[in-house]
């Protein structure tokens, strides 16, 4: 279900306080079962603020503009090229105080439990069991990811199709299922490096681990700002040393590494699909200037930015 408005903040909290017992979303449309139904949330808006949900798995993006969401305390700026996680149950605060175009998907109860259900049971136990087992819960990292390869293919499918008017409901479904599965795959990779932390209690390695996520969240949303290592470790309230130490344990990179990592992602997708200039681009990302840029670009690519716009993209 897509829905082109935030449905009216009292009547959400009063179905979530009910699980949806009355079976009824907020266009009307009948839901097939109780409980938080998937919600795709293409809104366009200047100004919204949705404060203490207690939502499902939800992923929180958008297509054009930023917008700020605080889960557990932790407030994050989102932009273009990033989405962030919260899991079931969590409560989420949204905050939008300029033009964006969201795309924010709720993860419905049931489709999860079925999604989890293939994950953990073999075919033979599906058959058997109707999904009447204790399912465990389908959780992720709180934390901003970047918007990769796979996760664009998948949005894009979908927000192309709705836009067409050829998107079903069985497609939708299925394009769902590839997303939480290539989420998962990404989830149990940083799990394996968070487990090469040093620690001899697990509970100061999960809180080095957020820690080190407010570093890379905080990359995510500023990359176009001259960030020091010092500030880096500043955010994440660890001496820089250390910090830098565990940081490159942790991502198998420094945050130097990442850093480029996400300007170089940015200006590719700015060379494919905008027209502005060289120059711009490079101040876009938060390089001193075009040469600098384009020496950089060349390292990574192999190809000089105006070349790659003229291979993949519009020409200067």
């Amino acid at each position: 279900m897509i829905l082109k408005q935030f449905p009216n903040i009292k009547w959400l909290k009063k179905q979530i306080s009910e699980n949806f017992n009355d079976q009824q979303a907020s266009n009307g449309r009948e839901l097939s079962q109780k409980g938080w139904p998937t919600v795709l949330l293409n809104v366009k808006t200047g100004e919204a603020e949705r404060n203490n949900v207690k939502g499902p798995l939800s992923l929180f993006l958008n297509v054009r503009g930023k917008s700020v969401v605080q889960v557990d305390n932790q407030s994050v700026q989102i932009p273009e090229n990033c989405f962030f996680v919260s899991n079931n149950q969590q409560h989420y605060s949204l905050e939008i105080d300029e033009e964006v175009e969201t795309y924010n998907i709720h993860f419905g109860d049931h489709f999860v439990e079925k999604v989890t259900s293939g994950f953990i049971n073999s075919p033979e136990k599906l058959l058997d069991s109707e999904f009447n087992n204790q399912i465990p819960n389908l959780s992720f990292h709180n934390k901003l990811y970047l918007k990769d390869k796979r996760f664009q293919e998948i949005i894009q499918k979908i927000y192309r199709l709705e836009k067409e008017g050829l998107l079903s409901g069985m497609q939708e479904e299925e394009l769902l299922v590839d997303l939480i599965v290539h989420l998962q795959i990404q989830e149990n990779y940083l799990k394996e490096n968070i487990q090469n932390i040093p620690s001899i209690k697990n509970a100061t390695r999960l809180e080095l681990k957020k820690r080190l996520f407010w570093a890379t969240d905080y990359l995510y949303s500023f990359y176009n700002s001259n960030i020091s290592l010092e500030e880096l470790a500043k955010v994440a309230g660890i001496s820089k040393f250390h910090f830098l130490r565990l940081f490159k344990i942790a991502f198998r990179k420094s945050p130097h590494q990442l850093l480029t990592e996400i300007r170089l992602k940015k200006a590719e997708e700015k060379l494919i699909q905008s027209s502005l200039s060289i120059n711009e681009i490079a101040w876009l990302i938060g390089m001193e200037n075009s040469s600098s840029f384009s020496r950089l670009f060349y390292k990574s690519y192999k190809i000089y930015p105006s070349k790659f716009r003229e291979k993949y993209g519009l020409s200067e």
